[in-house]
């Protein structure tokens, strides 16, 4: 548990920025590579993983986050920059950078990188040409499709957590950003292993940058060698928010239009079988919500619905499949 503690200067240093394109790509590698929260990432995550198999990607992407080695920290270095372009740019511009970014890790964890990354650090023009390529191809394979949604995602986050914050002050936003996330005036905790030797982060001035993600699965903390503290935590939470941004073929589309977005991803609920209850906790909506709902579905011949004792438990008809296969 890490344990930021604010100084007065710090409450009006507090403010609150989205991460850029390519800082939500570099996240996007972890829940790429992991296999859990099935219902919110695995269609995004079966289209993603191909290609991402291909060319320099493979290496790169074992080499900035490899689960259960740490992630390469560029947030600090382009973290909030807007676009792509400008985000490599500033990547590779000052090499220097770099170079004291990847200084900082182990022998065996900088061997996990590719050998032309080290020359991008050191100067070297074609290197860098090379991981500018591979780092936008990354950005193409994650995040690019999805941007406008995600971005929509991002702003809307921002934008109720401003709201929060001019009603109710910085304490009540940070109270609120996130359930594992407490805070305690003036001490923020945050369920992350520290950098440093110590679980204690004087802040002590510098500020905190609070930053919503939709690839971040847990709350991170980064820090630069100067400068403000980057909080990054998760907003993607149900399966509906995650079909909001991932649901994006023409079928989906198709289905969502046919039966309204939320309908629709009640439907895929019920694909493995699934109780009131189950779909209510997966979408973030009420019992009462969800059982409307697969009442609606059961009517239009979708969805059959069987009682065991006090639970009901749903799933689809021959129908209710054909549609979501796209063979209706």
């Amino acid at each position: 548990m890490a344990r930021v503690h604010f100084a007065s200067a710090d409450i009006g240093r507090t403010r609150i920025a989205l991460p850029g394109p390519l800082a939500e790509a570099q996240l996007s590698l972890w829940t790429a590579q992991q296999a859990g929260e099935a219902a919110l990432f695995d269609r995004w995550r079966a289209r993603t993983r191909r290609a991402l198999a291909t060319g320099d990607l493979p290496a790169l992407v074992r080499g900035l986050a490899l689960p259960g080695k740490g992630m390469v920290d560029l947030f600090t270095l382009v973290g909030t920059v807007p676009r792509t372009v400008d985000a490599i740019d500033t990547l590779l511009r000052g090499p220097q950078r770099l170079r004291a970014e990847l200084a900082l890790y182990s022998p065996q964890r900088q061997a996990l990188l590719p050998k032309w990354v080290f020359g991008a650090a050191d100067g070297d023009g074609l290197a860098a040409r090379r991981l500018a390529a591979a780092l936008d191809a990354v950005y193409q394979a994650t995040v690019a499709p999805h941007w406008p949604r995600i971005h929509a995602v991002l702003q809307a986050e921002r934008a109720a957590a401003a709201s929060v914050m001019i009603t109710g002050g910085v304490d009540a936003m940070l109270g609120s950003l996130h359930p594992a996330i407490r805070w305690e005036p003036p001490v923020l905790e945050v369920p992350y292993r520290t950098w440093v030797n110590s679980d204690n982060i004087h802040l002590a001035g510098r500020g905190l940058v609070v930053t919503p993600s939709v690839f971040c699965r847990q709350p991170l903390l980064y820090a630069p060698e100067h400068g403000e503290l980057m909080l990054i935590y998760p907003v993607v939470r149900d399966v509906l928010a995650a079909a909001e941004i991932f649901g994006t073929s023409m079928r989906d589309e198709a289905v969502a239009h046919l039966l309204g977005r939320t309908r629709a991803v009640v439907l895929e609920a019920t694909e493995a079988g699934a109780t009131t209850g189950q779909i209510a906790r997966s979408l973030g909506i009420s019992p009462a919500s969800a059982s409307q709902h697969a009442a609606v579905l059961r009517e239009a011949g979708l969805v059959s619905s069987r009682r065991h004792g006090k639970t009901v438990c749903h799933s689809l008809t021959a129908l209710g499949k054909a549609l979501l296969d796209g063979t209706s």
